[in-house]
């Protein structure tokens, strides 16, 4: 099995390209994790995406979101990514939990 440095990987992930991954799973708050889960057909969720989806919450006054409810996710702080799953769910992962990356082990 081949591999795939950390940097690389990330690098590859903001093109916008779709790819499969397994990670560990890690939930700090509740103190769960330690799950592997696979994504295939996944890509980085870009913040346009977010910005698309508000400009059409313009238009319907019931779907635009709670401001006070709004929080920073502080990406680069905690190091994690949303990642958007092939049935448009998005998933929070840790990206030094990302053990596989299109099928090459990821090093750091």
């Amino acid at each position: 099995m081949g591999t795939i440095k950390h940097n690389a990987m990330l690098s590859k992930m903001n093109t916008g390209e779709r790819f499969s991954l397994v990670f560990v799973t890690l939930d700090k708050k509740r103190k769960k994790g330690g799950d592997l889960v696979e994504l295939t057909d996944a890509r980085k969720h870009q913040a346009g995406d977010i910005r698309k989806a508000g400009e059409a919450a313009l238009h319907n006054p019931a779907a635009q979101p709670n401001e006070s409810s709004s929080t920073s996710p502080n990406h680069d702080k905690n190091g994690t990514i949303n990642i958007k799953c092939a049935d448009g769910n998005l998933r929070k992962v840790h990206t030094r939990l990302i053990v596989k990356f299109n099928g090459l082990e990821v090093t750091l």
